[in-house]
């Protein structure tokens, strides 16, 4: 068996991924200076780096395992019921007889793995921790699903949150909890040269309306009457079977100073990011599943002047000195604070500064790491 003191199974693609593949870049690099770790994803894998159907590497330290072969473009139902369960037999052959290791962290939401993962558990006596970065609230239609996939949580030998409001949603079901906050690899800004091809910029995995794109679009496009000469990039999925989707797809197609990006690989944004003479994330309210958009902390990190809106778990965790805050569902605020960061340089350059500043302080993983390792269990 190959030994390794940390083992991370995930869904998302590796290495480059979402926010939670940055997440889990962002604390495993650095456990991995002191300790061998391996992840594990079932992802689908798109890599065209090597013949073999099975993708596997190092990526900062970290080594990485597909467990899902490479798809082919198109797959029948018998083709991706076949999938599943080669990806299911590796899973279990794998941590049963392949590899050992003194902790597990997942990012489970698959039921059906969680409960093998579990098995797995008591077979080898394995500690099991869940990292969660959002509640569940919007992920299951039903209260009765929601309440299913709440109490699985006390299973788990601990949960890593990335709130207090999520350690709080999960009081009663799983008391031992430990606190990660949003975590930063400012190291991704850190060779990229500053620049400003006036553009706004906003990034996303897919979540439109929680971020109030509208909002922000609606706002650009008022600053664009007396700035013609700006653009608006988006990057991020579109989903044409959602209605908000459809009305931010409906903007971009009618108005060409939107510049629409489609999906950028992670590697890709920080330089889209360090080439903008702002960053943009509206929310309209609260996140009701508790959680903080690691968008945020990158924006700031990257010393960009960064618009958002003044919702009281923003209000909360960022100093208003370290960002533009305007009101919720005011797109002519948004129009307003583009103005003014495009003619008050000094200024906005300094609240850039600033907010990279706070970003190195609070949102890195050093100040956490120890405890963190201690947490997991791992020696």
């Amino acid at each position: 068996m190959k030994d390794y003191d940390l083992i991370i199974i995930t869904s998302n693609p590796f290495p480059l991924g979402l926010a939670s593949t940055n997440r889990i870049t962002t604390y495993a690099k650095e456990i991995a200076q002191t300790h061998k770790v391996l992840l594990l994803t079932y992802a689908c894998s798109q890599h065209e780096s090597n013949s073999s159907p099975y993708i596997k590497g190092s990526f900062e330290g970290i080594d990485y395992l597909y467990l899902r072969p490479r798809d082919p473009k198109r797959k029948s139902f018998i083709t991706k019921f076949y999938y599943r369960i080669i990806t299911y037999i590796r899973f279990y052959f794998f941590l049963l007889f392949v590899f050992r290791t003194q902790s597990i962290i997942t990012y489970f939401n698959d039921l059906f793995y969680t409960r093998s993962l579990f098995l797995i558990s008591k077979i080898r006596r394995i500690p099991i921790y869940r990292d969660i970065t959002e509640t569940f609230e919007v992920y299951f239609k039903s209260n009765k699903e929601r309440k299913k996939n709440r109490n699985i949580q006390r299973l788990y030998d601990g949960l890593i949150v990335l709130t207090k409001g999520i350690q709080e949603y999960f009081e009663g079901v799983n008391s031992n909890t430990f606190i990660l906050p949003m975590g930063v690899d400012i190291s991704r800004f850190d060779k990229i040269i500053s620049t400003n091809q006036k553009y706004f910029f906003y990034c996303s995995g897919g979540v439109l309306e929680r971020d109030g794109l509208l909002d922000s679009i609606n706002g650009f496009l008022l600053f664009h009457q007396n700035y013609p000469d700006y653009s608006f990039k988006i990057a991020t999925p579109i989903n044409p079977d959602d209605s908000y989707h459809c009305k931010v797809m409906d903007l971009i197609q009618n108005n060409p100073c939107i510049d629409y990006l489609g999906i950028v690989s992670s590697d890709k944004i920080p330089s889209l990011m360090m080439g903008a003479s702002g960053l943009v994330v509206t929310p309209h309210h609260d996140y009701i599943t508790k959680g903080f958009p690691t968008k945020l902390g990158e924006y700031m990190a990257s010393k960009k002047p960064v618009i958002c809106t003044s919702i009281p778990s923003l209000k909360e965790n960022i100093p208003e000195n370290c960002c533009y805050m305007v009101e919720p569902n005011r797109p002519d605020k948004i129009a307003e604070t583009m103005s003014h960061i495009i003619n008050n340089e000094g200024e906005s350059t300094l609240i850039g500064e600033r907010g990279r500043k706070f970003v190195e302080s609070k949102y890195t993983v050093t100040p956490y790491l120890n405890d963190l390792i201690h947490f997991i269990q791992v020696k």
